[in-house]
């Protein structure tokens, strides 16, 4: 019986790896494919109004911000991600990609 909730165990540790990593590489994903090139072009957006003097600079800069806040977020989900695959790999003893 030891045996057998070990195995349940490690199987459950593995499944909810498993689900956390699927979690991270969506956000990974929309992060990379969907918020920070619309932060990107509202900053753009508003740096061009800015230069024609058309945008208040701290809504220039709030936006700055964000942008910024966005690609954080970016490298904290690259890294998080890079983790997970790390411990699924020593969970299941070989290495994944």
């Amino acid at each position: 019986y030891a045996l057998q909730d070990d195995h349940r165990k490690v199987h459950a540790e593995i499944t909810a790896k498993a689900v956390e990593y699927q979690k991270t590489k969506e956000k990974l994903a929309l992060l990379e494919h969907e918020i920070i090139p619309q932060a990107q072009q509202t900053l753009d957006s508003l740096l061009a109004g800015y230069q024609v003097n058309q945008t208040d600079f701290t809504d220039l800069l709030r936006t700055q911000l964000s942008f910024f806040q966005y690609q954080t977020q970016y490298w904290q989900a690259l890294t998080n991600t890079q983790q997970i695959l790390a411990e699924l790999s020593a969970e299941v003893g070989e290495e994944l990609s």
